[in-house]
């Protein structure tokens, strides 16, 4: 109902064939849904329980997962309803979540020594995944296949890997030496990418050994989280500090061209399937924008939201 949004956006019905963005608005716990065609909204925004303070989604866009700090659980939502689907589950103190690429598996990590598992599925806690290096702020990535899981530990500088089947270390933590974003898996499985926050640049590792794989790249003030492309081809750097997205070329390991300038604290990003938009949540900002991936210029204006909402997080389904 436009009633429910009163800066006046203008709403649409969800389309089958129209991939939706959803994004997270931390500050009213509310999570938006966006018409990738005409950047209306879709339908009400779905309530969320108070101060939910990251966001997963389901590759299929059936359910969205968010943590809750104040009770550190996690909740999850049915997307078509709008509505909370089973009971809160407990998982401690969370600072990093992922799903599989099935979608069968939920996991998520922070202050505690092991990895909880949740079966998205039956909506359970399994087995969790323990020997962790050390707690605290943390990202998680995940191999294609859905064997590996990747955990960068984000002022201790640290990178370790995980068999998700048998939940044994497969690799031993190793120092990159510098405050570390999001990691990424390339869609072949062989590489990762990680943003080094302070340096201002995003390292490849090999995926196999968690070691360093060439010079830095070179993107831009404070890169935080980077999406990309189908092929792994292209790369897109989130530069929080500098308020900008930066493009990668990977086969060359070398920048494209200058960062684009957005609006403030871009705080993630997602492409659309087709390749051709890359939309992004920024959280002070309290917007929405969109990059044309064609011209590499922004597309159109951004999706302004009142200064009282903060996104945080992206998706594209």
């Amino acid at each position: 109902m436009v009633a429910a949004l009163t800066w006046g956006r203008q709403t649409s019905a969800q389309a089958a064939d129209v991939p939706i963005a959803y994004t997270y608005d931390i500050d009213n716990s509310l999570i938006y849904k966006f018409n990738t065609k005409d950047r209306t909204l879709v339908g009400d925004p779905i309530s969320t329980a108070k101060y939910g303070r990251d966001i997963a989604v389901t590759r299929d866009g059936k359910y969205a997962v968010v943590f809750l700090p104040v009770d550190r659980t996690v909740v999850r939502y049915d997307v078509k309803t709008g509505k909370q689907a089973g009971d809160p589950l407990k998982v401690g103190k969370v600072r990093g979540m992922v799903i599989s690429s099935d979608d069968s598996t939920l996991y998520a990590a922070g202050f505690s020594n092991q990895i909880t598992r949740i079966d998205l599925n039956a909506w359970t806690v399994g087995t969790p995944i323990g020997g962790l290096a050390s707690t605290g702020d943390m990202r998680l990535a995940i191999s294609p296949d859905g064997n590996r899981l990747y955990l960068t530990y984000t002022f201790r500088h640290l990178i370790e890997a995980f068999d998700t089947k048998t939940g044994a270390k497969v690799t031993q933590p190793v120092d990159l030496k510098d405050e570390l974003g999001r990691p990424v898996v390339t869609p072949d499985g062989k590489y990762l990418y990680v943003p080094m926050t302070r340096a201002g640049t995003v390292l490849v590792l090999d995926a196999a050994t968690d070691q360093p794989v060439g010079k830095p790249i070179s993107a831009c003030d404070g890169p935080a989280y980077i999406t990309l492309n189908t092929d792994g081809s292209r790369g897109y750097v989130s530069c929080s500090s500098g308020d900008a997205i930066a493009i990668v070329d990977t086969q060359k390991a070398a920048r494209i061209g200058d960062p684009i300038k957005v609006t403030r604290d871009p705080l993630g990003s997602a492409l659309t399937p087709d390749g051709k938009q890359l939309w992004i949540a920024h959280g002070f900002g309290h917007a929405v924008s969109v990059v044309d991936t064609t011209t590499n210029t922004i597309d159109g204006a951004p999706i302004d939201f009142p200064k009282s909402r903060a996104m945080v997080g992206i998706s594209i389904r």
